[in-house]
């Protein structure tokens, strides 16, 4: 495991290039708890995980106010929240899944109105030539207790000192290349991934950008938050389809501008080899042309692979192609 320094503001923090989730809640489970919404949240790593990073942003916001909101009223709100909406949940057919977007939908508004102090940001102004991207680290525990950080990321355009956005991010990564600095717009298949990758993954003339969660994609490879401009909207939108398509294949998609395409690359075991090629369709990937190569036999020391090449016409998948190459 690779370990680097990135150093915020005045301090260092020693960070590690994988992300390992917690498991505890923000309180101790033992046989003494008679409470269901306790004891539903100590059977959950879901929403073990979830009540921890919901105690970290809210005990950061308390410790360090920003001037930009009253420390009392933040905390009669928390009170309030744990009374009329985490309890509520008592009553549920199934209290945990009543839990889980209460939780998540109460982090996202502390990590968008809280403050985040000042020497736990990291500024990327090289992945774009419109904005810069600032990492705002709500926790960033030490190396012994594992990479366990997330908070959110501010948007800037060139030249503002206001945010154009917050992005809560419930898991951040950050990669860095050999001189172990912030690495941007990288995207190679089985390498090095971008922390940050930003280009026009839509086709609509507007920058997007794919932010780094992890390595929870399929092999353990890179997977990203892929948030589209919105004209309309004027900030960064969730594209769902667009994260999880890099999440189920290897690592963030190649763009083509020329044939207005995304496409990607999956496998299964050493053998099996899929490439696919994406149009976006309101902004959902479909495929429309891909290729799977398989090893055949030719004798007992020999073998080639069989690339099957297709194409949706209609609706349906036709073969284009067969083609029978020799092993590299």
């Amino acid at each position: 495991m690779k370990k680097f320094s990135v150093t915020f503001a005045s301090t260092a923090f020693y960070l590690f290039v994988t992300y390992t989730p917690a498991n505890a809640a923000s309180f101790y489970c033992d046989h003494r708890i008679d409470n269901d919404i306790d004891k539903a949240i100590c059977a959950s790593n879901q929403l073990s995980e979830l009540d921890e990073l919901l105690y970290d942003v809210y005990k950061t916001s308390i410790e360090h106010p920003d001037g930009s909101y009253d420390v009392d009223s933040l905390k009669q709100e928390q009170r309030h929240w744990v009374r009329d909406s985490r309890n509520k949940c008592r009553k549920a057919k199934s209290i945990a899944d009543c839990l889980v977007p209460i939780y998540e939908s109460r982090i996202d508004e502390l990590l968008l109105k809280g403050p985040v102090p000042a020497d736990r940001k990291l500024r990327i102004s090289h992945a774009s030539g419109h904005y810069d991207f600032q990492l705002e680290f709500v926790n960033i525990k030490s190396a012994d207790e594992g990479a366990d950080r997330f908070g959110r990321v501010a948007v800037y355009e060139k030249g503002s000192i206001k945010p154009l956005q917050y992005i809560p991010m419930k898991q951040l990564y950050i990669a860095v290349d050999e001189e172990n600095q912030i690495l941007t717009n990288n995207a190679e298949m089985y390498g090095m991934q971008g922390t940050i990758n930003v280009s026009d993954f839509n086709f609509d003339g507007e920058e997007d950008v794919a932010i780094r969660n992890g390595n929870n994609g399929s092999y353990g490879g890179p997977s990203y938050d892929v948030f589209l401009f919105s004209k309309k909207q004027s900030k960064f939108i969730k594209s769902l389809a667009l994260s999880e398509l890099i999440e189920s294949t290897l690592g963030m998609f190649d763009i083509h501008p020329d044939k207005r395409r995304l496409s990607t690359w999956e496998k299964s075991g050493c053998c099996w080899h899929q490439y696919t090629e994406y149009e976006l369709r309101k902004n959902i990937p479909v495929a429309v042309y891909r290729m799977t190569e398989e090893p055949e036999t030719v004798d007992a020391d020999d073998f080639m692979f069989v690339q099957t090449h297709e194409a949706l016409r209609n609706g349906k998948w036709e073969t284009i192609k067969i083609d029978r190459v020799p092993p590299e």
